[in-house]
């Protein structure tokens, strides 16, 4: 729709679903973000229409996230997309949130697959209580866990938003890397037999930072779903890494990962606020002073 919009300068148009799904969270995207009005579904018309101009969009895996598509031997060598950042500006302001404050302290969300009788499909974690343990050791963060299939999807973007370090397994939720804070970072974890790139290429064409992590133990199923295993260890390793890059986020200087001690988050004044809406003791920070000469 973005190509379409600048292509022909049509800034906004009415849109047309011609599916015979149930409405769900992207409906609310799509109204907002692109439709003048209301959406419509094809049975809202009666006998012939006529349109002034008609433009159809065509599924296709020959998008600019699917790698497998360009040359065999290399992988798609972009680095940046303002097509990508349009659209992302476009999604954020008709919900109110492109200009928001980032984050003030690591924000971690976790996003996860919940296994139902109604739904059986997709990567589900097999120790999510493991992992979730390792994230609440963050210290003076904001910690969230969630499957987004459960949320109108205003209350998805507007978490989305205020995340700064997304987390998950590989899978389409990945994609809202997109719309995460300004800085932010991916940490993707590929169960063992994935090997596409998709969410490397979405984190970089949208200015994000990218850190994947690979499984070693081989999937069990369920019909059609998997259960996937992270080694704990490897999580921890790599989720310290991404949580030290997020402490210098905006303008932050606290040199730690994970887990942090008072002293030095007690260096960056920026963070005075967060200790009581956290419930963190704040340390002293000591003698800055230059010692020599």
């Amino acid at each position: 729709m973005e190509i379409v919009y600048n292509g022909l300068g049509i800034e906004r148009s009415k849109v047309v679903l011609f599916d015979r799904q149930p409405d769900g969270p992207f409906y609310e995207l799509i109204e907002k973000g692109f439709s003048e009005g209301k959406l419509k579904r094809s049975g809202d018309f009666k006998g012939k229409v006529r349109f002034e101009k008609l433009i159809f969009h065509l599924e296709s895996p020959a998008g600019i996230v699917f790698p497998k598509i360009g040359q065999k031997d290399k992988s798609l060598e972009c680095y940046n997309s303002v097509l990508w950042r349009k659209y992302a500006a476009r999604v954020l302001k008709a919900f109110d949130l492109y200009d928001v404050q980032p984050p003030a302290v690591p924000s971690l969300t976790l996003i996860l697959r919940e296994r139902t009788q109604e739904k059986n499909v997709g990567r589900v974690l097999d120790n999510r209580a493991e992992l979730e343990s390792v994230m609440r050791k963050c210290t003076l963060c904001d910690v969230k866990v969630v499957d987004l299939a459960g949320m109108p999807y205003k209350e998805q973007i507007r978490l989305i938003r205020s995340t700064n370090v997304l987390v998950g397994v590989h899978g389409a939720g990945l994609m809202n890397i997109i719309f995460a804070a300004e800085e932010a970072v991916l940490v993707e974890i590929h169960p063992h037999y994935r090997q596409d790139r998709h969410f490397r290429i979405a984190s970089r064409m949208s200015g994000k930072i990218y850190m994947p992590m690979r499984t070693k133990k081989r999937v069990t199923c369920q019909g059609s779903s998997d259960d996937v295993y992270v080694e704990v260890d490897e999580f921890e390793r790599t989720l310290d890494g991404a949580v030290r890059i997020a402490r210098e986020f905006n303008r932050g200087m606290s040199e730690c990962g994970l887990v942090c001690r008072p002293e030095i988050l007690a260096i960056d004044a920026g963070l005075n606020n967060e200790y009581g809406r956290l419930g963190v003791k704040m340390g002293d920070k000591g003698n800055m002073r230059f010692p020599c000469g």
